[in-house]
């Protein structure tokens, strides 16, 4: 779905986030696809998730569901009357999609950052599993640094062992999906191997790091 997903994923997705919520001691988030922020925030309200992941909120994009749009006028509102405690992560030049208009990673960081009001940025590679180049990062990283309204940079996609310590030095931590199923393969069952070996490795880096 575009933008507005029906009642059986919001209801399917408040009891696994209520699960997960329940089991966990970290930070908890949640994310609709293709871009349901206010669902993903009627479900952090109520299971008290922490964070929220909105794939596009600021801008346009041609992506294979149609011309998404971002809302963050609509997103704020929603937070503040749905979810006031649960902050708002925001991807830029989202995978699977590009700008409808010309626009550069540095443009989309600061509006993000600074005219959506994003508390978290999140830079992908082109695609699931690929991870950005490392100049798209930095990029990104160094514009925030220079706006007004500074906050953490992610990385969204393709980080796996033999790169994760690269993206983590070019960012404030990585997302990691894909290289924990079977396979490495999205949408696979889950590889506790795998699992147990990203989890050791971002430990490890984290603390070094001192994170």
């Amino acid at each position: 779905h575009r933008d507005e997903v029906g009642p059986e994923t919001v209801a399917s997705m408040a009891l696994i986030v209520k699960a997960v919520r329940d089991a966990a001691s970290v930070p908890v988030g949640v994310n609709v696809l293709r871009n349901d922020a206010g669902a993903a925030l009627a479900i952090a309200g109520v299971c008290g998730a922490e964070f929220v992941r909105v794939n596009v909120l600021v801008g346009a994009f041609v992506t294979s569901e149609g011309i998404i749009e971002g809302k963050p006028a609509e997103v704020l509102r929603l937070r503040d009357a749905l979810a006031p405690g649960s902050l708002i992560f925001a991807d830029i030049m989202v995978k699977h999609g590009v700008p409808v208009a010309g626009t550069t990673i540095r443009q989309e960081a600061v509006d993000a950052a600074e005219r959506g009001m994003a508390d978290c940025i999140i830079v992908t590679g082109r695609r699931t599993g690929l991870p950005p180049a490392a100049e798209e990062v930095s990029e990104a990283r160094d514009s925030l640094a220079a706006g007004t309204r500074q906050v953490p940079i992610l990385v969204g996609s393709g980080a796996v062992p033999s790169n994760v310590e690269c993206l983590l030095e070019l960012s404030d931590g990585v997302i990691v999906g894909s290289y924990m199923r079977k396979g490495g393969v999205a949408g696979a069952e889950l590889d506790e191997d795998r699992t147990l070996e990203m989890g050791g490795l971002l430990m490890k880096y984290a603390g070094k790091a001192g994170r």
